[in-house]
């Protein structure tokens, strides 16, 4: 009888965890989110005005080697939005990363140019503005896995613009502004952390330890 409890707050528990998953693939932005770049579209990225390359979809080798289609992003040095490697304002990267439960956004980034890069994302939210900490890309240095925290603490500017952003940058950065650089860079496998599958199980299993302590209760 015991048994049969546990399985059935189990099962109660694994219903809450659906429904939840439920709510936030409903959002704009969700966990899980990727953007491969393997279909022949740049998915919403662009370049700005001030920018007359816009990013493009190359096949030729990413990450994952020859025929693994990457973005490539070419900035002339302009000042303004062509200082900024690229923004992202499609709805599939727009909206409450809180309220998504994302802890950290990742991605292959490349130097594929010949001046150091120290890269950094923006999240903008009206007027308020936050940015993630840097990451330094040696040019020549191939691909690299990098990981943007979205804590708090990891945060500069207003961590309040991650409740509604909309709007996402990728730029080279001499502190928390765009600096303008000559640069080509190789973006792949952006993807929004923690997975769906993963925050599934932690959460199932979770479960299991509340229903266990509910067995021994009784």
């Amino acid at each position: 009888m015991q048994l049969f409890d546990g399985l059935r707050d189990g099962a109660r528990a694994a219903l809450v965890v659906g429904a939840a998953l439920l709510t936030l693939a409903a959002q704009a932005v969700t966990v899980g989110n990727v953007d491969t770049f393997s279909a022949g579209s740049n998915n919403g990225w662009g370049s700005g005005a001030a920018n007359p390359v816009a990013p493009a979809v190359v096949g030729s080798g990413g990450p994952a080697g020859v025929g693994d289609g990457y973005l490539l992003a070419t900035s002339l040095g302009g000042a303004g939005a062509g200082s900024r490697l690229v923004i992202f304002n499609d709805a599939q990267w727009l909206g409450d990363y809180v309220a998504a439960g994302m802890t950290s956004i990742a991605m292959d980034l490349n130097n594929l140019g010949s001046t150091a890069l120290s890269i950094q994302l923006q999240f903008t939210s009206g007027a308020a503005i936050a940015y993630s900490q840097a990451v330094s890309l040696a040019p020549g240095g191939g691909w690299q896995h990098v990981s943007f925290s979205l804590a708090a603490a990891a945060l500069l500017g207003s961590p309040s613009a991650l409740g509604a952003v909309s709007e996402l940058r990728l730029f080279h950065t001499g502190g928390t502004a765009p600096v303008p650089v000559v640069a080509q860079l190789g973006l792949d496998n952006i993807s929004a952390i923690p997975e769906p599958a993963a925050a599934a199980l932690t959460l199932a299993g979770l479960a299991m330890v509340v229903a266990a302590a509910r067995r021994r209760r009784r």
